[in-house]
């Protein structure tokens, strides 16, 4: 809840790019993150069990398998908390297990393998530590912008 008391996402500039707090990633306000979380729930749940893809006992089995691991398909679980304008979104693990609040990428079509953080706390210190230290994140550095915003190089 912190992430978004603080800023609550990124509005585009003049030109329509948004903050990029991380690389390809702009922070998601509370309502595109739900709005975001409900579509992807209609799109594999719905869509998936009435053209067969999924059974209800699917969504059932992966959502209780311990944060952190494989769903291979977009759970209730999942929260975005950014978007990248190429289709692929950082999500918070919500599923119980000593993995809980990880942070993964979502592409559309399936979860990735693995965590990228332990938690959005862990995220936010590693681009705190990016900045302070121009270090890469994803290979790719950050750099404040002549009109005040970041983007990364």
């Amino acid at each position: 809840m912190a992430w978004w008391r603080r800023a609550n996402g990124s509005n585009p500039d003049a030109w329509g790019r948004e903050c990029r707090l991380l690389p390809s990633f702009g922070p998601c306000g509370i309502e595109h993150a739900l709005h975001s979380r409900r579509i992807w729930w209609q799109v594999w749940h719905d869509q998936g069990i009435e053209n067969g893809w999924l059974t209800e006992e699917d969504f059932t089995w992966a959502q209780a398998q311990p944060a952190g691991t494989h769903a291979g398909m977009w759970l209730r679980g999942f929260l975005p908390i950014a978007a990248s304008s190429g289709g692929l979104d950082l999500i918070v693990d919500l599923r119980s297990g000593s993995e809980h609040g990880c942070v993964r990428e979502f592409d559309r079509v399936f979860t990735d393998g693995k965590p990228r953080w332990a938690s959005v706390a862990s995220m936010l210190a590693d681009i705190a530590g990016a900045l302070e230290n121009q270090g890469p994140i994803d290979g790719l550095r950050p750099y404040p912008t002549d009109k005040g915003t970041l983007e990364w190089d």
